[in-house]
């Protein structure tokens, strides 16, 4: 039996919870546009316009650029209206794709209709999305679209297949034109703009109407997941504008156009049914449909004003307290889908504080909108939002296992947490979030600051926070405990100092939920303000050959491989590490001593059966200095071991390998970390291979060239038999 032990020194220098029902007003009192903030009048919007400077630009920066279309409206009604993406001449009613790609449509409706995406899941495409001017008007051909290329910059015919999101994404923006039209007429009640707006809500509302939920001839699960419009029902993002759009219109539409108002709420209710059928109900897409679901029943009458009985109260009801196959309640996803012990997600961390996020911010649309408190009903999210500083590395940039990537902590939930505090007097949660924004941030920024180019959605959604200077910070340490561990998604988390430039910190992942890697026990490291050690992320797109081959597989991240076979579910993974020892204890806060933190985990990996398990150390030596240990055992249970590869990712423009006695190893061109060696496709990702052979210890030596100085990664790698 051959054993593989690495021993790695690297310094630096300097439950369940059943919650009660969501509880819904039974009239719906409040006057259109309900998806504005109740607190904002038209006489409030318009004296921040006169005085305010940024509002002002803010505004006039969005009616600037759509007053060319109005005018251009009563001379030629139909030159924008033109450009939408349709079925002009063929009226198609029933859309057809072929797994993944779209395949045909077919059907004869009476209008125009919606052409659906055309592309495919993937919205990579080489292709550019025209400008306006470049559309063809009326445009249907069966050689598919007239585009040009991203890089050699000819027009071209290109298959829909192709064509990535460059439909739905046209629709949007024309879209987009009718909802800032739809704006300016309700802000200053000029029936041009809302001629226009009503004119472009009208053809698409229409076309619409007459579409029905596309078929996968495959029967396979495209079917699950397809939307109206859109390959996924998480990526009909034109709902936001057709609600805004039909809220801002909805006194002119009942005054001018109301017989067509039942196409228009039957359209709205067709999006909302499909975007409920299909999906995923137990991750991040319930949020994602919830959220579409929500702006198309705010826009809607009461109950009683549709002989189906399908308004408002029903579409609130129905995503806060009934779960259907793919789509769940939220009462029902946040059970299930939370620690309820912690507030972690069981998702990969970019995922999972997205989530969070997307909760506070929902909970807060509904506030502003209807002056209702859902948060109450939700007592798991103030949860997930005060352990979000967990996620954080000393230089406050996020952990990034799984599909995620690195950055800094968005402060919108506890702004929200805050906001909502506020609003129904609940002093405790005001000073909880209130001190961990200032935790977070500079005290002295004081209150939330606006983004000066978009003044006037501040304005509309009453976004400003007053912070309350009165409280005082919290305590980092209570927030960013020396150790951390979240078993639903096997992730465990050691820091040593929180300092930005001489905290230590390391980041070790399974593979347990949604948007996990094939990963075994993978790990990040962290120094002089950098992830040294860090992992990969997706790569350029779900649905392309690098992430499937690579960025999700075990060479990609900081791991060992088992005779190059080493590979299982990645995206919903469920292969969990078993933490055996782990010092302080999870979430300590004293007692313990601070000089050191260790782990000790074990992992089975389930593709060749093999044995791993890792133990890892940070040592504090100094203020400003410590080192970390890495110890990797790995075992193939039948005695089948071959060779086990310790994959380690660092940054640097220079490696240097030497010896004991310092040096230079004679490093010469190899080809061993290949598929055609009989090694996974992800070796294939790995170039510039040089190599040697040793049965002594080594010195590793990674060399970064920063500005302002430079970082450098030591390592002491102990490899036996």
């Amino acid at each position: 039996m051959r054993r593989i032990v690495l021993f790695i020194s690297v310094s630096f220098c300097f439950v369940q919870v059943n919650y009660g029902q969501f509880i819904f007003p039974k009239s719906i009192e409040r006057e259109h546009p309900r998806l504005i903030s109740s607190k904002v009048s038209k006489e409030d919007i318009l004296q921040n316009i006169e005085n305010s400077k940024d509002v002002k630009q803010s505004y006039e920066a969005i009616k600037s650029k759509i007053s060319k279309y109005v005018v251009q409206y009563k001379t030629d009604p139909e030159w924008l209206s033109s450009r939408f993406q349709m079925y002009w001449n063929s009226h198609a009613t029933d859309v057809y794709v072929d797994g993944e790609f779209y395949s045909h449509a077919k059907g004869k409706a009476p209008v125009p209709t919606v052409r659906f995406t055309g592309g495919q899941r993937d919205y990579v495409t080489d292709y550019k999305t025209p400008s306006l001017e470049d559309l063809k008007p009326y445009f249907e051909d069966d050689r598919g679209l007239f585009l040009q290329h991203k890089k050699t910059k000819t027009w071209e015919w290109v298959k829909p297949s192709k064509t990535g999101r460059i439909i739905e994404n046209t629709n949007e923006k024309i879209m987009r034109i009718a909802r800032d039209a739809a704006l300016v007429y309700f802000i200053e009640g000029d029936a041009d703009y809302a001629k226009l707006a009503t004119h472009l809500f009208d053809v698409y509302m229409q076309g619409l109407y007459y579409r029905n939920e596309p078929i996968d001839m495959q029967k396979g699960n495209v079917q699950n997941i397809i939307g109206l419009t859109s390959f996924q029902v998480i990526k009909e993002n034109i709902v936001d504008e057709l609600t805004q759009c039909y809220d801002f219109l909805y006194h002119y539409i009942q005054k001018e156009h109301k017989p067509n108002n039942e196409i228009y709420a039957t359209s709205l209710k067709k999006l909302a049914e499909i975007i409920i059928k299909n999906g995923v109900p137990d991750n991040n897409w319930n949020l994602h449909q919830a959220n579409f679901v929500i702006q198309i029943a705010l826009v809607l009458d009461e109950d009683k004003m549709y002989a189906d009985g399908k308004g408002c109260q029903y579409y609130l009801n129905r995503i806060f307290n009934e779960s259907e196959v793919r789509q769940w309640s939220v009462k029902d996803v946040l059970d299930y889908g939370y620690d309820q012990d912690n507030g972690v997600w069981n998702e990969s961390s970019s995922y999972a504080l997205s989530v969070a996020k997307g909760y506070t911010h929902l909970a807060r649309t509904l506030q502003n909108a209807l002056d209702i408190d859902v948060m109450q009903f939700m007592p798991v999210i103030p949860e997930a939002v005060a352990v979000m500083p967990q996620y954080l590395y000393p230089n406050n940039y996020i952990v990034a296992f799984g599909d995620s990537h690195y950055g800094p902590l968005e402060t919108e939930p506890f702004l929200d947490l805050v906001a909502n505090a506020q609003q129904f007097n609940n002093r405790e949660q005001e000073e909880t979030f209130t001190a961990l924004l200032y935790m977070l941030q500079d005290k002295n920024q004081g209150e939330h600051k606006r983004n000066e180019k978009n003044s006037i959605h501040d304005i509309l959604h009453n976004t400003k926070v007053h912070l309350d200077e009165s409280i005082a910070p919290a305590n980092k340490g209570d927030f960013m405990t020396n150790s951390f561990y979240a078993p639903t998604v096997s992730w465990v988390a050691m820091r040593n100092g929180l300092s930005s430039k001489h905290g230590l910190m390391i980041s070790q992942v399974g593979s347990l939920g949604n948007h996990a890697h094939s990963n075994g026990i993978a790990m990040e490291l962290y120094g002089k303000n950098y992830v040294l050690a860090p992992e990969g992320g997706r790569g350029s797109s779900y649905f392309r050959p690098d992430y499937k081959d690579y960025y999700s597989q075990f060479p990609a991240h900081n791991t060992v491989s088992v005779n190059g076979k080493s590979q299982y579910n990645k995206m919903r993974s469920y292969y969990p590490f078993e933490v055996k020892r782990l010092y302080p204890a999870s979430e300590r806060k004293t007692g313990y001593y601070p000089n050191i933190n260790f782990s000790d985990i074990y992992f089975n990996e389930p593709s060749t059966n093999s044995d791993q398990n890792r133990v890892m150390s940070i040592v504090r030596t100094g203020e400003n200095s410590g080192y970390y240990i890495d110890v990797f055992r790995s075992k193939q249970n039948e005695g089948k071991d071959e060779y086990h590869d310790y994959f380690y990712h660092n940054l640097g423009q220079e490696l240097k390998l030497t010896s004991e006695n310092g040096a230079l190893l004679n490093l010469v061109e190899s080809s061993k970390l290949t598929s055609k060696a009989g090694n996974i496709k992800a070796y294939d990702y790995l170039w510039d291979e040089v190599s040697t052979q040793t049965n002594n210890t080594l010195n590793a030596t990674y060399n970064l060239s920063i500005e302002g100085g430079r970082a450098g990664t030591y390592e002491y790698v102990d490899a036996r038999q």
